[in-house]
């Protein structure tokens, strides 16, 4: 059975980024034992037909920067913190081009970053290219997962408008164990000092991804940790009005808790720490 503190509160989701913070990601929420927190922005880039590629380039593309990469993920996985590896992101060029593609793919995914390198799952970041086969890539990575006894974590990272462009199809498939819903950098579903009727726009949005997702996909209000991104929600604001307004009047509610973009500018102003527990 849940814990009361379980059933109550949601988790909170830490999103690295592509900034230089990476060896403060298992600092902070994630700390002493803590499930709660959950890091994912590594981008990984891929060329049709090639292999994937891991990118790092953004915390010094080294032999020295890869060992710390992995002292950081043991670290965070030593404390109770999931460690996942986001494949795509906004730059460079990658597609799948076939059902084979997607098969080859996975279970480089799988053999390479997940057995071997110790990830914890797969975070799904497209953000350009086509959206064909990543449903059929869901399916291969936790039909491969389970042929080897192995649980991983799937998640999405899409925009707030539904469908989204690039992941409808593998959000659509179920086989997503979480999606983190991007409530920043759009004039028309963010978070203004406006939010307090039912009418609201992200509130719209938020009730038809949890009415249209399947009943086992967690969802995440996905929020940035600055006052200079657009969307940015004061803590006391989140806490006393958005977070009552998102889950209230739902008897089948996936909201799970927030996802907070991201750890660099989180660690500014510890925007975690003062909604840790509270969501």
């Amino acid at each position: 059975m849940e814990s009361e503190e379980e059933s109550i509160y949601g988790e909170i989701i830490g999103d690295v980024g592509g900034e230089e913070e990476w060896g403060k990601a298992e600092s902070g929420v994630g700390l002493k034992g803590s499930r709660l927190l959950i890091h994912a922005a590594i981008l990984m880039t891929m060329d049709r037909g090639r292999d994937v590629v891991l990118d790092i380039s953004d915390h010094g593309n080294t032999l020295a920067s890869w060992i710390r990469l992995g002292e950081d993920v043991e670290a965070c996985q030593q404390n109770g913190t999931k460690v996942l590896v986001s494949l795509g992101g906004p730059f460079g060029t990658y597609s799948l081009k076939s059902v084979d593609d997607a098969e080859a793919v996975a279970n480089q995914l799988l053999d390479s970053y997940l057995y071997q390198g110790g990830f914890d799952g797969i975070d799904f970041r497209i953000e350009s290219g086509s959206a064909l086969y990543y449903e059929n890539l869901a399916k291969q990575l936790k039909d491969g997962a389970k042929r080897k006894n192995r649980e991983i974590i799937l998640s999405a990272f899409p925009g707030c408008v539904y469908p989204d462009n690039y992941l409808a199809r593998a959000i659509n498939a179920n086989h997503l164990d979480i999606i983190w819903i991007q409530y920043f950098n759009n004039s028309a579903y963010q978070y203004d000092s406006s939010f307090e009727t039912p009418d609201d726009l992200l509130l719209i949005s938020w009730k038809e991804w949890n009415s249209l997702v399947d009943e086992k996909t967690k969802l995440f209000l996905g929020i940035p940790a600055s006052a200079t991104i657009p969307g940015y929600i004061p803590p006391q604001k989140l806490l006393d009005i958005v977070i009552p307004n998102i889950t209230v009047g739902t008897t089948d509610s996936k909201y799970a808790g927030v996802s907070v973009w991201n750890r660099y500018y989180d660690l500014e102003i510890n925007y975690s720490r003062s909604i840790y527990g509270k969501v």
